[in-house]
């Protein structure tokens, strides 16, 4: 990881966040270089993996923290966390928070570990943005979670499309089509021509549409296309982060989460 002082301009990477070169930065460490140290307060971990679900300036590659010895393979080293049940992967991107002094502060994801594991103490501005943040997003975990990853692929097909249509939009009528599009493709005609022509960019079929939107049903198809042949076990696993994926973004959105995990969350 690269080491910035708390609180100097960002200044590790530039891309798509309209101002975010006035972030400043919080929680670049890097093994030789000393910083602050306190016990963490209540909450406050749980509060930081909350905000990593929202990870903001996501890379391809990770980060391991450079504080622990470095024992083993790389894929030992990679730093996971769970908060209520929910596995959380630090360490690919960054947590953006905007403080009631008007700041915008940027620390990795690896923060959380920074702090349950080394003990460091972020500015009181930061973790008061962190904790606030925290309050305000919907995270997929505990026996929500459990329950919607236990249904079967095409009860989950069924609630993410019924999540998609309750997503708020300004091109309803184009929202609608793509929902058919993607019903044809997964479950009707399955169609993996129009799945594997996405080629690391949304498509123009998807390109009116919201980006949150877009990119939710850009998820669902790829995911549940039946032309993707992997294996059952990699393939639940692709299933159940899309259906946490599609319904924190929803969410986001203002759409009750809530309303798609009682009991009856499979039918439709």
């Amino acid at each position: 990881m690269t080491y910035f002082p708390d609180l100097t301009r960002y200044a590790y990477g530039r891309n798509s966040i309209p101002g975010g070169e006035d972030d400043l930065n919080v929680g670049w460490l890097e093994a030789g270089h000393v910083f602050p140290t306190a016990t963490p307060g209540d909450g406050l971990v749980d509060a930081l993996l909350v905000c990593a679900t929202r990870a903001a300036r996501e890379y391809r590659g990770l980060h391991v923290c450079d504080l622990c010895p470095r024992i083993g393979s790389f894929a030992d080293l990679v730093v996971t966390m769970t908060v209520d049940g929910r596995r959380v992967l630090l360490g690919n991107g960054e947590v953006r928070v905007h403080a009631s002094d008007g700041s915008w502060y940027a620390a990795p994801t690896l923060v959380a570990h920074y702090v349950a594991e080394h003990h460091y103490a972020p500015p009181t501005p930061f973790v008061d943005a962190v904790i606030a943040r925290a309050k305000t997003l919907y995270i997929l975990a505990g026996e929500q979670r459990r329950r919607l990853h236990a249904l079967s692929a095409e009860q989950q097909l069924s609630l993410l499309l019924r999540v998609v249509a309750a997503m708020p939009t300004a091109h309803p009528g184009e929202r609608d089509r793509v929902y058919a599009r993607i019903r044809g493709s997964a479950v009707d005609q399955p169609d993996s021509t129009w799945c594997s022509s996405w080629n690391g960019e949304i498509p123009p079929e998807l390109a009116v549409l919201e980006e949150p939107i877009a990119q939710a049903c850009w998820s669902i198809n790829l995911t549940f296309s039946r032309g993707e042949q992997i294996d059952a076990g990699r393939r639940e696993g692709i299933r159940n982060d899309c259906v946490t994926r599609v319904l924190e973004c929803a969410a986001d959105l203002g759409v009750d989460a809530t309303a798609f995990t009682g009991s009856d969350a499979g039918d439709g």
